[in-house]
C-alpha cells in the first residue's frame, strides 16, 4: 500500500501552483497560517514547515508579525 504525501508536501504544491499559475502574484499577501491549518485540515506545524521551505527556495518573504508574501514567481 502506498503511503500519502505528508501535509507539508500537500501544501508546498498547491502554494507553487498558485504562484507559478499566476493566481498569487509577485506581493500578493499569504493566507495566515491559522487560516492555512484550518483550510488544509492540519495543525499550524505542517504549514509553519512549508511557508519556512518555501522562503528557503526564494518563493516567498517573511514580514515578522505581518505574515507571508509571495517574493517572486519563477515562470
Amino acid at each position: 500500500m502506498a503511503r500519502s504525501q505528508p501535509k507539508r508536501q500537500i501544501i508546498i504544491a498547491e502554494i507553487r501552483a498558485r504562484i507559478d499559475s499566476g493566481e498569487w502574484p509577485v506581493g500578493h499577501r499569504l493566507p495566515s497560517i491559522a487560516q492555512l491549518a484550518q483550510q488544509y485540515e492540519c495543525s499550524a506545524e505542517p504549514v509553519r514547515w512549508a511557508l519556512d521551505h518555501l522562503t528557503a527556495q526564494g518563493y516567498l518573504d517573511s514580514r515578522q508579525g505581518v505574515g507571508f508574501f509571495v517574493a517572486r514567481d519563477f515562470h
